[in-house]
């Protein structure tokens, strides 16, 4: 829902590249959270009372004063960072900054061999892969390091804005670029 608004619009009405470290700790935190509160009351905290998608494809009942109160507060939620946030920034801000299944996606993209590297040879510095990261996974500082952060979901706008094409896929452990055979399968 987030990728859809932050695609929106042309450019960003505000720009927003790199946010603070805390920012990008808290899917871990509110993921490791809702595990240990699942655990405790044996119900799946996420899916009953939080996901996105069910609350608008199965809402909850509205009837008393304090669930009028916790839906206010979850559509004014969902309308910051689902809507008016990534259009305003063009970046996934659901994504980034709460999703507690980012964290998942994170370790499965630990152990995935296709890696987003940058040719620090090629690069130009002129930061459009910053910008057109929807994640923040690409930084200043990651860049200059050749690399993404873990954080990258992998999607390859960057690579696509990059005028260098300094930025390609890689087999794990290799320095082979393997971007067709990767993205061949978006094609057939």
């Amino acid at each position: 829902m987030d990728q859809f608004f932050s695609s929106l619009l042309k450019k960003s009405i505000i720009p927003l590249e790199n946010p603070p470290k805390w920012a990008k700790l808290f899917p871990y935190a509110f993921m490791l959270f809702l595990i240990l509160i699942s655990a405790v009351f044996l119900i799946p905290i996420f899916c009953a009372y939080i996901c996105p998608l069910r609350i608008i494809y199965d809402p909850p009942a509205v009837t008393t004063t304090f669930q009028w109160i916790t839906a206010l507060i979850f559509v004014t939620g969902g309308l910051i960072f689902l809507v008016i946030g990534p259009l305003l920034t063009k970046k996934r801000l659901f994504c980034s900054f709460i999703c507690p299944l980012m964290p998942a996606n994170t370790l499965i993209g630990v152990i995935n061999p296709f890696k987003v590297k940058i040719n620090i040879d090629l690069c130009k510095k002129c930061g459009l892969c910053v910008k057109s990261c929807e994640l923040f996974a690409i930084t200043k500082e990651s860049l200059a390091k050749g690399k993404t952060i873990i954080e990258c979901a992998e999607c390859g706008k960057c690579m696509d804005k990059c005028p260098a094409g300094a930025i390609d896929y890689k087999l794990m452990f290799t320095d082979q670029n393997i971007r067709f055979f990767y993205s061949a399968g978006n094609y057939l």
